[in-house]
């Protein structure tokens, strides 16, 4: 499994989280944006920490013969951050009949700010049916 981080708060509890991962997830492979987020996961104990442009050339992105255990998305569902793209995905896994575990975690419209893409991708991602956390 891997996760792409653009951004990390460090805060005690935070890199006191990251270090407990760290340990009991010894093969999760981090990509970062930033040299910063790196360094933090770095510091924090995982061993296979990479720096990544976003988005993500071809050569950065999983090969074909990987296969997913878990589709994780983390951050704000935002058509820059490339949400429509892992809503496209989704309906992918979800027309090739894939029972992956989905986990999709978005901040809150508490300001009415997501756009009208935004919106219908989250409609989108609620209709697909599949096994996931929002």
């Amino acid at each position: 499994m891997f996760s792409v981080f653009p951004l990390v708060r460090e805060t005690p509890d935070k890199l006191h989280f990251l270090r407990r991962i760290a340990a009991r997830q010894p093969n999760l492979v981090i990509l970062g944006t930033t040299a910063s987020v790196v360094e933090v996961f770095r510091r924090c104990g995982f061993a296979h920490v990479s720096l990544m442009s976003y988005p993500p050339t071809q050569a950065q992105r999983p090969s074909a013969a990987m296969s997913f255990r878990h589709l994780l998305y983390a951050g704000a569902a935002r058509q820059d951050k490339g949400f429509r793209q892992v809503v496209d995905f989704v309906e992918f896994l979800a027309r090739m009949n894939e029972k992956i575990p989905i986990t999709v975690q978005v901040s809150a419209d508490h300001y009415g700010k997501y756009d009208s893409a935004t919106r219908e991708d989250l409609t989108r991602l609620r209709s697909t049916g599949m096994r996931r956390s929002i």
